[in-house]
């Protein structure tokens, strides 16, 4: 039995990794918007060895690649800003760092070939790996893992796992952390909360909470190794601040407020940018609130936690006056949120698995959320650049045919390994 259960698990994760290739497949090459820009700094700095990008862009323009095979010999936009006398990146340096060994290392055994392949096979391990261990954390803690693979195939955390964007990299690193440091890895898992937040500033978002809720689980002393990292990763993020706008408080781009309420409503519903449109399996989150706790057992509960990470960043993505996310697919800006919501997700299948409107309604969420990605995957470059809902699902024929037949195959296979309680995990 043992042999068959192993097995059967091998088989599903070479299912689930072909499935979740598919969309890269169609599309090996990276897309747009910052993209380009992020792994022309990787070049930069693997090559270069500087983070100056005025050279490079003007060699792209004259045909290198490397800001990928579709961007060679065009111009871009320099995703620069003048500091002073100093010309800067308007984007965070972490990302381009994580990418320019293996940047470096493909220039040297193929000079000047396009960093397409490798960059997109990089996002596509880091985020099947995060897969699998929300897969198995949820299952620890509510013996329902595979709702991790559902909210993941029908939302855009499917989209964006093969992208060079900093949002599928945060979501990752937050949960492959405390993945490590529910196994007393605490070290490891002290350095990828320290990488999340070199991702991007707004990271910080889903780091201190996650720290907050250690504490008040394990007590401050023993998770002082935990704050190791992240305080020596802001430490070296004031300084640079100092040397290069002469105050130790300032994000890459300067945040521009715009109108709350405007943008809480963009977030939630508009039909190019809208949490609830384009990943509709997450309104069912909402009958995970947590019930009534004491302010201090708050935080050791892991729905509460997770509730805290999603409020903060859609009240921080409300208030800016870029609440889409410039051109994009869907809630670009909410991906780290959205997986956050993974968590009340499965807390509300443990409270109403029995009722049948929430399984119904779970059930068509579901297939109607991997029909949108799904569909999404057939022309990923042409529905990349803000598309509305209506737009994405007629963009082809065979894509909203095929997701929702796939979809529905899914779902009934879903529902019964959830049904069947805790399914032994492939691992890592």
């Amino acid at each position: 039995m043992n042999e068959v259960n192993r097995l059967r698990s091998n088989v599903l994760l070479i299912l689930l990794f072909v499935l979740h290739a598919f969309p890269w497949l169609v599309r090996p090459y990276l897309i747009g918007g910052d993209e380009p820009h992020y792994a022309l700094m990787a070049h930069s700095i693997a090559v270069d060895h500087d983070i100056d990008l005025t050279e490079d862009y003007l060699r792209m323009a004259e045909g290198s690649k490397a800001a990928g095979a579709k961007r060679a010999g065009t111009e871009l936009d320099h995703h620069t800003r003048v500091v002073g006398d100093r010309t800067v990146f308007s984007h965070p340096l972490g990302l381009p760092l994580l990418a320019a060994p293996l940047v470096a290392l493909q220039q040297a055994l193929l000079p000047g070939s396009a960093p397409d392949f490798l960059l997109g096979l990089f996002g596509l391990t880091v985020t099947f790996a995060a897969l699998l261990a929300g897969r198995d954390l949820l299952d620890r803690s509510f013996g329902a893992g595979d709702l991790a693979l559902g909210l993941y195939f029908a939302s855009p955390l499917w989209f964006y796992s093969r992208t060079f964007f900093t949002e599928p990299f945060i979501w990752s690193t937050m949960v492959l952390a405390l993945w490590l440091i529910a196994r007393q890895r605490n070290v490891i898992g002290s350095a990828l909360l320290s990488v999340a937040l070199t991702l991007k500033e707004s990271a910080l978002l889903a780091v201190g909470p996650a720290l907050l809720a250690v504490a008040a689980s394990r007590g401050w002393k023993r998770a002082r190794v935990l704050l190791a990292g992240p305080v020596v990763v802001a430490g070296i993020w004031m300084a640079k601040n100092i040397v290069v706008y002469g105050r130790p408080f300032e994000t890459f781009q300067p945040f521009r407020f715009g109108d709350p309420l405007r943008g809480l409503v963009g977030v939630l519903l508009d039909p190019r940018h809208g949490l609830f449109v384009f990943a509709p399996v997450v309104a069912l989150a909402v009958l995970g609130l947590p019930r009534r706790n004491p302010l201090f057992g708050a935080l050791t509960n892991p729905v509460v936690v997770a509730w805290l990470v999603f409020l903060l960043y859609l009240g921080l993505t409300s208030c800016w006056s870029v609440w889409g996310g410039g051109s994009c697919y869907g809630p670009r800006l909410m991906i780290p949120a959205i997986a956050a919501l993974a968590i009340p997700l499965a807390e509300a299948w443990q409270r109403h698995r029995n009722r049948a409107l929430f399984r119904s309604s779970l059930a068509i969420l579901l297939v109607t959320g991997f029909t949108i990605q799904l569909s999404a995957a057939c022309k990923p470059y042409n529905l990349f650049w803000s598309p509305s809902i209506i737009e994405v699902l007629t963009a082809t024929v065979y894509g909203p045919v095929a997701g929702v037949i796939i979809g529905a195959m899914l779902a009934r296979v879903l529902m019964r390994r959830l049904d069947g309680g805790s399914q032994p995990s492939p691992g890592l």
